[in-house]
């Protein structure tokens, strides 16, 4: 029962102690990011941070992005990371209500571009081009990424491959290579938004992840459709879901081992917002989506 003191004269009413109505609103209990960590190239396609406020229903979802170190990595009020020089930068979120925190790691480096062959000798007889390929060594103790020009660029982290002489190299398989491979995913409905490409370390052996952009051509990517990495199961012959973050015409993928990957263009993801916070809400989504898994 709410109460208060009260007094009344001729004029009216006047209320001394006015009841107090209770708090209805929903409390930030926590926050998350979509992205522990996060690998970058100095000037190249930044990438967007989703944050996830606990519980969704929370009246105050107001958030602040900042950045241990702006000479590196920066973040705008969207989430959007933008990669400024070779280094480390942590990138951090903070809830409004309640001051609650969720951080991911920004590894910035500079890309190393594969030296151009030399010019080719002018045939004696017409012959087949050649797929397109590049090899480069990973340097020990830093960072190396290796670029297949208009392709795929793969972003080796210090320590993330080990070896005597580690290499890899890249290679977009030809038609009649690729052509097999296709089939099994055109069944499926999904339709090829670039070429296949082959991926492989020699000399050495997967320490951590590495991280590689796939180029892909977003005029091939009807309405309502979504550009996605998938990588081919030799075992099976079947092309299994990755997914990826979509950039300007490129996807980025995090893997502890090579294959055979391609873009697709693929139906969106279910929502299955009923089990958003579910432990094996990924996994569900995933399998929703890729019919030929």
């Amino acid at each position: 029962m709410l109460t208060s003191d009260v007094w009344l004269d001729d004029v009216g009413i006047e209320i001394s102690n006015p009841p107090s109505l209770p708090d209805t609103s929903i409390r930030v209990t926590g926050v998350t990011l979509n992205l522990d960590t996060l690998i970058l190239t100095a000037g190249g396609v930044p990438a967007a941070i989703t944050v996830t406020i606990i519980p969704s229903d929370a009246t105050n979802r107001a958030v602040t992005w900042t950045s241990s170190a702006p000479a590196v990595a920066t973040v705008d009020a969207t989430g959007l990371v933008i990669a400024v020089s070779a280094g480390t930068a942590t990138i951090t979120v903070t809830t409004e209500d309640g001051g609650h925190t969720a951080t991911s790691v920004i590894t910035v480096v500079v890309p190393v571009t594969a030296p151009a062959p030399a010019p080719a000798l002018a045939p004696v007889a017409p012959a087949p081009a050649p797929a397109a390929v590049v090899e480069q060594r990973v340097a020990a103790g830093r960072p190396t990424v290796v670029k297949l020009e208009g392709v795929v660029e793969i972003t080796v982290t210090a320590g993330a491959v080990t070896g005597d002489a580690p290499k890899i190299t890249a290679q977009v398989l030809p038609e009649a290579a690729a052509s097999p491979m296709l089939v099994r995913a055109v069944e499926a409905g999904l339709v090829a938004v670039g070429g296949v490409v082959q991926l492989t370390l020699t000399g050495g052996e997967f320490a951590g992840s590495v991280q590689f952009t796939l180029n892909f051509d977003a005029a091939k990517v009807a309405a309502g459709r979504v550009p996605s990495v998938f990588v081919y199961n030799e075992r099976t012959g079947r092309w299994i879901y990755l997914g990826g973050q979509v950039g300007n015409g490129t996807v980025t993928v995090t893997v502890d081992r090579f294959s055979k990957f391609a873009v697709f263009a693929s139906r969106p993801l279910p929502a299955l917002a009923d089990i958003a916070t579910h432990w094996g809400r990924d996994s569900i989504r995933t399998r929703a989506l890729c019919l030929i898994c």
